[in-house]
């Protein structure tokens, strides 16, 4: 069995790669050749352990694995267990810090392609961490944008900016929130926060949103006025993100019974019925499931093992 660490991970693949692995594994599973395996937690004393994962029976090498994590004070530590579907055995242990930013960003990258205007000009990123980091390095080449704005009142917006034009070309500076979000036709939201962080009326027609900094309940980075004018919200898995989003938990009973929510899979699979039309607001919400974790790790398994 190989063990695999951040390391390896960046050295070995690209946004490319991980976009066509993540493809795929949607396409999977809209298929009904993978299942997900929803997240479980559990709590004591401010420590938090949990896990989630996947069984993927396509292609040469069919898998199965468990992702867990510790959150201590904020902070995690992934790491993935991938086992052979066809005999049990143990193929690797993939260290998931950096496998985590490179497949978050994927997806939604995936889910813009089928919800979002082909031609955006203006992206705003809420957030300067790692995931706010990696969605601009997969999204910033993707698409023709004109102007990238960054809001972050608590981390390094100025330096993230900064090194955003660098990388890019692309002319970058910071923002608030409400010039942002009347300015961007593309809006991708990686923070921790609690409560919304701008008022969805202010939302231009036309934008789409990818709301990507929250799995719990009990946070939200969207309020319930943007999620009312969404004309479609795509997720990843619909049963896990319905119990975990705070987006989805915390709208008021009527808003949550006609959240028109759509799988990712079906787009993949060109099964969905939601065709978008110019002025409608879109909206991909994550809150990352075991079966991008696990495809990723095949993927480097079978890169790696192949060296």
């Amino acid at each position: 069995m190989n063990f695999i660490s951040d390391t390896q991970v960046r050295a070995t693949l690209s946004n490319a790669d991980v976009y066509a692995a993540m493809e795929q594994a949607f396409r999977s599973y809209g298929q009904d050749q993978a299942v997900n395996l929803p997240r479980a937690r559990a709590s004591v004393g401010g420590r938090t352990i949990s896990t989630m994962g996947a069984v993927l029976l396509d292609g040469p090498l069919p898998v199965m694995g468990v992702k867990s994590y510790p959150t201590i004070e904020g902070k995690f530590n992934f790491m993935i267990s991938l086992f052979c579907a066809n005999t049990g055995a143990a193929l690797a242990m993939v260290q998931g810090n950096a496998l985590t930013e490179f497949r978050t960003a994927a997806v939604t990258l995936l889910a813009s392609h089928h919800l979002a205007n082909k031609e955006p000009e203006c992206l705003a990123i809420f957030g300067s961490g790692a995931q706010a980091r990696a969605h601009a390095a997969a999204l910033v080449p993707a698409f023709p944008f004109k102007e990238v704005l960054v809001i972050d009142d608590f981390g390094n917006a100025g330096e993230f900016a900064a090194s955003l034009s660098d990388a890019h070309g692309v002319p970058a500076r910071v923002a608030t929130s409400a010039e942002a979000v009347q300015r961007a036709d593309f809006i991708v939201t990686a923070t921790r926060a609690k409560t919304p962080l701008f008022d969805g009326r202010l939302v231009r027609p036309g934008t789409f949103v990818a709301a990507i900094g929250s799995s719990k309940p009990d946070t939200r980075e969207l309020d319930d006025a943007l999620l009312g004018r969404a004309a479609c919200i795509a997720v990843e898995d619909t049963r896990q993100a319905l119990a975990e989003a705070g987006e989805f938990v915390m709208a008021t009973p009527d808003l949550r019974s006609a959240l028109p929510v759509v799988p990712l899979g079906a787009f993949v699979n060109g099964t969905a019925t939601y065709q978008r039309h110019a002025q409608d607001i879109t909206i991909y919400k994550s809150v990352g499931i075991g079966l991008e974790d696990v495809a990723l790790a095949r993927m480097l398994h079978q890169r790696l093992s192949m060296a």
